[in-house]
């Protein structure tokens, strides 16, 4: 997840993937400079139409959205990143 601005063009461009479009289309860079002055974890809801046996149903899953925390890797002892 990224966002920034252009200086001349006054125009933000966020991008935020596993997200869906039209939630990630509220995003605003103002809140990706929020979470990085206040960190804290948020969930942003996704609404989408799935079928389970031939039944079509609206489902609303909870995501998590943006959030400073890198959990996908970790710094060791001996300074070596582990993915």
């Amino acid at each position: 997840m990224y966002s920034f601005t252009v200086h001349n063009d006054k125009k933000s461009h966020v991008r935020a993937k596993g997200i869906a479009t039209a939630t990630s289309k509220k995003l605003r860079h103002q809140d990706y400079l929020k979470q990085l002055n206040l960190p804290q974890e948020n969930k942003l809801a996704n609404r989408r139409i799935g079928c389970k046996l031939h039944k079509v149903h609206s489902l609303e899953i909870q995501k998590r959205g943006l959030c400073a925390f890198d959990d996908k890797r970790f710094l060791l002892d001996d300074g070596v990143f582990m993915n």
